[in-house]
């Protein structure tokens, strides 16, 4: 693989605008503005934060340690609104702050915060991506334990 600038890798750059999300062969797709479909991702070890009592925070790209920065940068967080999605998905959004370039709105899919690859266009199959992220898909599971007070946790805010 070639060492891409930071631009090439989403960082500093304004996220691309997606019209819908469809679903192809059970995985999720963004479509752009140009008709270009992205596979649609998720940050997997989201279900170890969700899952682990006490939970722990999965902090956002700008606070990562920077050996990590070129890798975590490639996956871009999907800005929201989104117009079109397929029944049966619940969409929300989360507001992403703590500095950096990347404090837009983000879609969430049933509790999983959204990612793309600039000009990623294969199709998604089981293995073709890197570790940590995985290929996001119909009928995830929406993660998450509930706290002995009824309170949701780890809570809205998701990275990275």
């Amino acid at each position: 693989m070639t060492d891409r600038s930071d631009a090439e890798l989403g960082k500093n750059k304004p996220p691309m605008t997606f019209k819908a999300i469809i679903q192809n062969e059970n995985y999720l797709y963004g479509v752009s503005a140009e008709g270009k479909e992205y596979p649609l991702y998720f940050f997997a070890p989201l279900a170890d934060a969700y899952s682990n009592i006490p939970p722990y925070a999965v902090p956002f790209s700008p606070m990562w340690p920077e050996y990590t920065q070129k890798f975590i940068d490639r996956y871009i967080p999907v800005p929201s609104p989104i117009d079109v999605v397929p029944a049966g998905l619940t969409i929300t959004s989360q507001a992403r702050t703590g500095g950096g370039s990347r404090d837009w709105d983000q879609v969430i899919c049933n509790g999983w915060p959204l990612y793309y690859v600039q000009d990623d266009h294969k199709k998604v199959k089981k293995g073709n991506h890197p570790t940590m992220f995985e290929p996001a898909y119909f009928g995830m599971p929406t993660p998450g334990v509930e706290s002995p007070d009824g309170v949701e946790i780890p809570g809205p805010s998701l990275g990275p």
